[in-house]
């Protein structure tokens, strides 16, 4: 007996918490667009713009270090070569801290974030 009255009560103090967490779906495409509008109206402004470069060594020739064409042809030297990349970010603090993709910023030499209003800055890792 003790046992169900536990269990009637654990279920009644559950009960209230499923009932109110019932959504409105939207019902048109135009419902969805309303909805979602001021979000991305009001979330734009953290999206940044990423530009990062760094050198890299380059070959000439996907075959330089194989010793097989290396002995018949002059592959010279690796040549530096700037690689570009451009990603986004998301301001997550007041002080200018930005978050983003590691591949985009990881072994960047040189990091450009511009804000929505074009305003430029300089970033470190």
């Amino acid at each position: 007996m003790r046992l169900a009255a536990l269990l009637l009560s654990a279920s009644l103090v559950t009960l209230p918490g499923n009932l109110t967490a019932q959504t409105a779906v939207p019902e048109t495409s135009a419902d969805i667009t309303l909805s979602f509008a001021p979000v991305v109206r009001q979330a734009a402004p953290a999206v940044v713009n990423i530009y990062a470069r760094r050198v890299v060594e380059t070959r000439r020739s996907l075959f330089a270090d194989d010793p097989f064409f290396s002995q018949f042809f002059d592959f010279g030297p690796a040549a530096p070569r700037v690689q570009n990349s451009l990603g986004s970010g998301v301001i997550v603090a007041a002080d200018g801290i930005v978050v983003s993709n590691y591949h985009v910023v990881g072994e960047a030499d040189d990091i450009r974030v511009v804000l929505t209003d074009k305003r430029e800055f300089a970033g470190h890792v």
